[in-house]
């Protein structure tokens, strides 16, 4: 299968995650629903490296780190995710130059506004967004 028909199959087979993101695990392959970064594999499809946890409203303000499979890793924010059947997360993975096998469990992130943080679940700092 080539890309375009692993991401479809993927968008297909995909499981609605609640908007608070409770039961995501770390390295969840994830499908961003209108991604800010694009629509695509390239942009949509990616798995959890850390998700910062906001207090707004069914968690409307966190931001969920995704590694993407040319290895790139973006800050995704107000948008919801499915995650990727488990049917599908090989073929998924096929694509990635990084896989979570390769990960650093110290992975120090960065969001935009340069405040780093390490851990899978951490507290999004207010001025995360300003």
């Amino acid at each position: 299968m080539n890309e375009k028909e692993v991401y479809l199959s993927a968008m297909e087979n995909r499981e609605r995650i609640d908007f608070s993101l409770k039961g995501i695990e770390q390295y969840d392959l994830l499908l961003a629903a209108y991604s800010s970064c694009g629509d695509g594999f390239a942009n949509a499809v990616g798995y959890c490296l850390q998700i910062r946890e906001g207090d707004g409203e069914v968690g409307s303000d966190n931001q969920v780190f995704l590694r993407h499979a040319d290895g790139s890793i973006r800050v995704h924010h107000q948008q919801a995710f499915y995650r990727v059947a488990d049917k599908d997360k090989a073929q998924v993975l096929s694509f990635f130059e990084t896989t979570p096998k390769d990960e650093s469990i110290d992975l120090e992130l960065t969001c935009p506004n340069g405040i780093n943080e390490v851990g899978f679940r951490v507290k999004l700092r207010n001025d995360c967004y300003s």
